[in-house]
């Protein structure tokens, strides 16, 4: 090659320098088993940047360069072969590749007749010129993106990528263009694969599932532009027309963009996801939208129909809208949303970076009765609501105007009225105002909520006459014999997300009550509170037709719940028989009480006197009546100095005590019956005398005692042989010998009982031995046989339930047996004590 001469040492002034001359160069390289990464290291530039690769392979081929006149004027041919070793390190990657071509500096165009480029997960192949007026074919598949993680990051793409690849992915296209600035163009087709979204400030991470992509692609350090693409989910597709103008290859904020797209059948939680935001709806959407501007600032319009779709507890049918983006809002135009039977119409708008929004909407024909937040499970509220909402500004800032009108309300199935209610903000306060218009009675609501953290809030509520029989029939298994009504007024105070925080102040000026024919209201103003989740009465004290209570006292209703409660005076027992149906009560108790410890483990202290009381329960053979008696409490100690009553005909005395001690039950009780007749089982009466003790507790107690059976009663057509049988099932016959038995019953409690039989002339057998001549007296009988069995849980006094017993008759020297022709085995009785 030929050069300038080289400058005179000489202190003479130096010549001015001669024009370079031509440059003539050729430089040729034979390369042989040299490191693929050495290479790509050697080779890496500003200009041309070469992705941090660690490839594992071998280099072998030529490389010829010549020029004349610079070296921008050069031209390289080479080619080139990649080999991978047979073993390579984790971090590397294997390379195969074959590549023959000329590089022209000088128009930055490349001759490219063959390459070829092999990856784990990859092939790329490629033919062509590329340059400014020629491309070369490019067809590249790949399985896996990690191939191209050191690619994706020489070029400062996402990390991580938010694409996996699941399935296969293909391009086939052409590169034009100068080396410097090539252009992509082809079509793209990717199968399985996912879009992972992280997080950011406003929505959680999504991981999004897609089946296929299919799109032409048109890509250059300046623009990119996807047309007719299309991609599919299952039912879900998703067609569009993008493009966007790129800073050497990336999208800024500052970049503009036109989109054109179509969904099918998306979910509403994935379009929240790209548009950046993350609201309590889901649900199946179809989706129109034109949009253009800046990533900063776009613009565009649309329209959205949304089906079977859930936004914040509550079901929706249908939604259909116009869309309108712009200055950073979304707007719904139009907006047209069925629920239910109900339907909402208006417009509303919101900009998440400001929070700014506003609204004009009115419904139509809510059903209370499937609004959620209605929906107790014990007390149904019915009816029908119309409201309008208009409102701007900010959630801290709103300005609000709103109005409520429910018809038709039914509460627990019994129609109420009609109410309305009115919302309007004043500066910082939303005030609240209510009236009605009921049947029996009114309510009166006021109030103001503070517009700020929590949204305290102070209301009131007047109410005059308000009918009480839907919340008596709801919280208690009785129904009202009469109308119940209240007079009074609540106060509550504390913020409306945080319900645990109120407080409540009430006083009822009156409390008009008819239970079970029993008229009982209160003689002086109740007053009560509610805060730190403890109920507080100051003073209730209540009067009526045999009655005159007062009680006061507080129960916690969490942590602990503890409970002190005081109650004296008198009460008519009818009135328990309001609280269920199944149990029957009259008479009067008189109380002096005072309950403490907790919900769990009260502790009463006082005493409870029954005076010509009586008690049924339905499906009990007999119930108790001309009860007296008194029961005295002593905190976890029970006496009962002394309760009798009359059942079944005769008389039932009850003495002992119980003791309630660390969740342990203990007991000793005494009954004494006199000529208690019982009716069971059907068809059977029987009439006994009986002294019983009971002894123990829930886990282990004994039973035992005396009963003599003085009558027994079978009424014609009574099936003795089916009865036993099916006892049979539940006993084992005991034997006996002797007139009166002893019969052990092996259960939780071991009852001890001694039944006495009793002549035959206080015997009615089922058949109709009347017409026997029989001589008198009856001479007595022998027990020939005995059997019983008994299953019963140890938490209730029950001992015998069942006895069979055949009687024989004993021979009489004096009778002639053609007077008597009375069987040999004439009866079967059957008796059962509970």
């Amino acid at each position: 090659m030929s050069a300038a001469r080289p400058q005179s040492k000489s202190r003479e002034k130096a010549a001015k320098p001669k024009v370079t001359s031509i440059q003539s160069a050729f430089v040729i390289l034979h390369l042989r088993d040299l490191s693929a990464q050495d290479l790509a290291a050697a080779l890496n530039s500003a200009a041309h940047p070469v992705p941090r690769l660690h490839p594992a392979a071998s280099a072998s081929g030529t490389i010829e360069t010549r020029w004349k006149g610079t070296p921008r004027d050069a031209e390289v041919q080479f080619a080139l072969d990649l080999v991978p070793p047979a073993h390579h390190g984790p971090s590397q990657t294997p390379l195969t590749a074959h590549a023959v071509g000329v590089y022209h500096a000088a128009g930055d165009s490349l001759d490219l007749p063959q390459f070829t480029l092999a990856m784990p997960n990859s092939r790329i192949s490629a033919a062509g010129t590329l340059s400014s007026t020629s491309a070369v074919r490019l067809s590249v598949t790949s399985s896996s993106l990690v191939d191209w993680l050191p690619f994706i990051t020489a070029v400062r793409g996402p990390a991580p990528l938010p694409v996996v690849l699941n399935g296969s992915a293909t391009f086939n296209g052409t590169m034009s263009g100068a080396l410097s600035s090539p252009q992509l163009a082809g079509v793209l087709l990717v199968d399985d694969f996912d879009i992972n979204l992280p997080a950011t400030a406003r929505t959680q991470p999504l991981q999004s599932h897609w089946d296929s992509l299919s799109t032409s692609v048109q890509v250059s350090s300046r623009a990119l532009a996807l047309h007719s693409a299309v991609l599919r989910r299952d039912a879900t597709s998703v067609e569009f027309d993008v493009s966007a103008n790129l800073d050497h290859g990336h999208l800024n904020r500052d970049g503009s963009f036109n989109l054109r797209a179509k969904v099918r059948d998306a979910e509403v939680a994935d379009l929240q996801a790209f548009a950046g935001y993350n609201y309590p709806i889901s649900g199946k959407a179809d989706l129109s939208v034109q949009a253009a501007g800046t990533i900063a600032d776009p613009h565009g319009n649309g329209q959205i129909h949304l089906t079977n779709a859930v936004a914040y507890g509550e079901t929706i049918q249908q939604m259909d809208s116009n869309l309108h983006l712009a200055h950073g809002e979304i707007a719904f135009d139009n907006l047209h949303l069925l629920h239910n039977d109900s339907v909402v119409t208006g417009s509303a708008g919101y900009n998440p970076s400001s929070r700014a929004f506003h609204l004009d909407l009115a419904g139509k024909n809510f059903d209370l009765a499937r609004v959620r937040q209605l929906a107790t499970g014990r007390f149904s509220v019915e009816g029908r609501a119309d409201f309008s909402l208009k409102g701007s500004g900010t959630p801290d800032t709103p300005s609000i105007n709103a109005d409520l009108h429910i018809r038709n309300l039914t509460l627990d199935h019994e129609l109420a009225g009609e109410l309305d209610v009115q919302a309007i903000t004043q500066g910082s306060e939303l005030h609240l105002t209510g009236n009605s218009h009921l049947q029996q009675g009114s309510v009166l609501l006021s109030g103001n909520v503070q517009l700020r953290d929590g949204y305290p809030a102070t209301l009131s509520v007047q109410m005059d006459q308000l009918d009480l029989d839907p919340l008596w029939r709801r919280y208690s298994r009785g129904q009202p014999t009469g109308h119940s009504s209240v007079t009074g007024s609540l106060e509550m105070r504390g913020p409306i997300r945080q319900p645990q925080q109120w407080t409540l102040d009430g006083t009822l000026a009156a409390l008009s009550l008819d239970i079970e024919h029993v008229k009982v209201h209160n003689q002086d103003p109740i007053r009560f509170s509610l805060a730190h989740q403890s109920v507080n009465v100051q003073e209730l004290h209540l009067v009526g037709e045999g009655t005159d209570l007062t009680t006061h006292g507080s129960v916690q209703l969490s942590g602990a719940r503890a409970i002190d409660v005081t109650a004296d005076g008198h009460l008519d027992l009818k009135l328990l028989s309001g609280f269920n149906p199944d149990f029957t009560s009259s008479g009067v108790i008189a109380m002096k009480v005072t309950i403490g410890g907790t919900l769990d483990e009260p502790l009463p202290q006082g005493s409870f006197r029954v005076t010509n009381g009586s008690v049924s329960y339905a499906g009990v053979p007999s119930g108790l009546s001309e009860l007296n008696g008194s029961v005295v409490f002593t905190r976890d100690h029970v006496h009962i100095a002394t309760l009798s009553a009359r059942t079944g005909g005769g008389t039932l005395d009850l003495k002992g005590d119980a003791t309630y001690f660390s969740r342990q039950l203990n007991f000793n009780l005494t009954a004494t019956g006199k000529d208690v007749r019982l009716r069971y089982p059907p068809g059977v009466s029987s009439t006994a005398d009986t002294e019983l003790h009971w002894v123990g507790s829930r886990s282990a107690s004994t039973l035992s005692g005396d009963i003599s059976i003085n009558k027994i009663a079978v009424t014609p057509g009574f099936d003795f042989s089916a009865y036993l049988e099916h006892s049979r099932q539940f006993s084992t016959i005991t034997p006996a010998n002797s007139p009166c038995m002893t019969s052990s019953l092996i259960f939780a409690s071991r009852p001890r009982l001694n039944c006495r039989c009793v002549p035959l002339s206080r015997v009615s057998p089922a058949m109709p031995i009347s017409t026997c001549a029989v001589p008198s007296p009856v001479p007595p009988f022998s027990a020939a046989s005995i059997s019983s069995k008994a299953r019963l849980p140890s938490t209730v006094p029950a001992s015998l339930s069942s006895a069979a017993i055949s009687l024989s008759p004993i021979p009489s020297p004096s009778s002639p047996s053609s007077i008597c022709r009375l069987p040999r085995t004439f009866g079967t009785m059957t008796s059962t004590l509970r």
